[in-house]
């Protein structure tokens, strides 16, 4: 049946088919968004812990603060504030690899660079880097 059998001047044969670019964008952000959680996973879910000592080779303080930022909710612009907590950071050497490990105050206050420290850490699987998860003295 053709438009001048129906009376009517739509005719879909000639609509164009439909845009797969958008499907291709999404397909691609979707593939990109679980490899991202998927490698995560992989590299940091299930490690072993090991123990061994740590050298202090530096410290810091991080003092405790405050940032804000805006929130759109509904047609209004809420700004909300988040705040950070004060941090005892000590900079150590393990296993030739430099990292970062936080530490309670009493301890932190107690090391100095060069001292020796025993933490319990992890090594990730495909980016080999330490995760100390506990440091004592």
């Amino acid at each position: 049946m053709t438009s001048e059998q129906t009376g009517s001047d739509f005719d879909s044969a000639n609509l164009p088919g439909p845009n797969r670019f958008i499907y291709v964008v999404s397909g691609c952000l979707l593939v990109a968004v679980a490899g991202y959680y998927a490698f995560t996973a992989m590299n940091t879910m299930g490690l072993a812990t090991h123990h061994g000592n740590a050298i202090v080779v530096g410290k810091y303080f991080q003092e405790a603060g405050t940032s804000s930022f805006s929130q759109p909710i509904g047609n209004q612009q809420i700004v909300r504030v988040q705040e950070t907590p004060e941090a005892y950071i000590a900079k150590v050497k393990i296993n030739e690899q430099q990292t970062e490990c936080a530490l309670d105050k009493p301890l932190y206050e107690e090391v100095s660079p060069g001292d020796q420290l025993n933490v319990e850490y992890q090594v990730t699987r495909l980016t080999g880097a330490i995760r100390i998860t506990k440091a004592t003295r």
